[in-house]
């Protein structure tokens, strides 16, 4: 028989069902998360506490289905959009909070990206482009906008550099991001 587990990282709630090959829930479990909010403006979630709200979750959903883990053959994941955590690979330690794609940090920059001269020359020539081509993708780049989703804020400040290595911090989440000769090394995996 197959069992398929479909879990949902949401920003607000962690949901698991139970499903079988006919597409009938057999077994669902909900946990709301803890949504922080350090300061205005500001949408965390810590990430060990959402990891064990996920086992957690996962875990009363099998036994709601009166099945046993070993028995779910597919797993089926939706997380949010835009949620970040940057992490150290070689420790598995992270350095801040999940960001969510709630998080309003990054405003000022991105006002300043969207009113910019790069993003409305963009703009003009995918139109331009459009108008020649009638493609839609040209349409869809000729009103493209950047979000806070998108947007790491903050100053690279360089604090270590060696031969092949440089560390950047950057200053507004206290994040480090390495360049190892040359290429970005950027972990977003939850641990």
């Amino acid at each position: 028989m197959i069992y398929i587990a479909t879990l949902d990282v949401g920003t607000t709630t962690v949901r698991c069902f139970i499903i079988d090959a006919r597409g009938e829930v057999l077994g669902s479990s909900t946990e709301r998360v803890k949504l922080l909010n350090p300061q205005p403006g500001h949408f965390e979630i810590e990430p060990e506490t959402l990891w064990a709200q996920i086992v957690s979750v996962v875990n009363r959903a099998v036994i709601d289905a009166q099945l046993k883990p070993c028995d779910i053959t597919n797993f089926g994941l939706s997380t949010q959009r835009c949620t970040f955590l940057t992490w150290n690979h070689e420790t598995q330690e992270y350095y801040h909070n999940f960001i969510t794609w709630k998080d309003l940090r990054a405003n000022t920059l991105v006002d300043q990206w969207n009113t910019g001269a790069a993003i409305k020359a963009l703009n003009i020539f995918s139109y331009v482009l459009y108008l020649i081509t009638r493609s839609k993708r040209f349409l869809a780049a000729s009103v493209l906008k950047m979000m806070n989703g998108q947007v790491i804020r903050g100053e690279h400040i360089k604090t270590e550099e060696s031969n092949t290595n440089v560390q950047y911090k950057l200053k507004a989440t206290k994040t480090t991001i390495k360049t190892l000769q040359g290429k970005f090394i950027l972990s977003i995996l939850q641990p």
